[in-house]
């Protein structure tokens, strides 16, 4: 009778430990847990360079955009464009060419 009384008792703090036991799991490896929240952290900072770099690859292309509108055109970037496009240089001038994102 002791056994059997012993088991009865034993039945909730072991419903209790392991409900304790799958909270505490969750809070660690789980979907929102502790380990999942620092692995965010390091997406969240890989994709805030990211955006750095692409925000000023877009300033360095808006900056030429600027100097292509209509009625006020950058004799220089006309003259950079219409030489890349065409192909043309005179005889005394040295034409080096490299990729237009790196500018």
């Amino acid at each position: 009778m002791t056994v059997k009384r012993f088991a009865q008792g034993m039945i909730v703090p072991c419903l209790c430990v392991a409900l304790i036991s799958y909270f505490a799991w969750h809070a660690v490896y789980g979907e929102y847990g502790a380990f999942k929240l620092t692995r965010l952290d390091e997406r969240v900072a890989i994709r805030t360079a990211e955006l750095q770099t692409v925000t000023a690859e877009r300033a360095k292309m808006e900056r030429r955009v600027q100097l292509m509108q209509p009625g006020k055109v950058d004799p220089d970037m006309l003259d950079e464009q219409s030489r890349a496009s065409l192909g043309y240089s005179a005889p005394d001038e040295l034409t080096i060419y490299w990729d237009s994102v790196t500018r």
